[in-house]
């Protein structure tokens, strides 16, 4: 077996599976994205039924750091819409005045050590 060949996150690292995972992905986000959320809208939207979708696949197959960095990003991008917001203050706690997300690497490791 290669080096770029065998399976990853969301299955092998072929080019026809990687446009296979952008569909999904832009699929599951363009939905939401014809609706004019505010921002505490989008946030809910994230929280609810974005997580989850990706919480199904990563509570078994653990995602590369590139995955995880690509998934983080589209997220960062719906959440914030055209508002320029900094990363910290996305994933800062509400209690602190921010948005409130959660990391993906932190959330998946959680997610994950439920099995252990």
């Amino acid at each position: 077996m290669k080096k770029n060949e065998g399976s990853s996150f969301f299955g092998t690292k072929e080019k026809d599976e990687d446009l296979r995972s952008k569909k999904r992905r832009s699929f599951a986000i363009a939905n939401w994205e014809l609706f004019y959320f505010t921002l505490p809208g989008r946030i809910a939207v994230y929280k609810t039924l974005l997580m989850p979708q990706l919480n199904y696949i990563a509570a078994i197959l653990t995602p590369t750091p590139e995955i995880i960095e690509r998934i983080s990003t589209i997220f960062e991008r719906f959440v914030s819409n055209s508002i320029n917001i900094s990363k910290k203050r996305l994933y800062l706690s509400t209690d602190e005045g921010r948005l409130g997300l959660f990391k993906l690497e932190n959330f998946i490791a959680a997610l994950q050590s439920m099995w252990i």
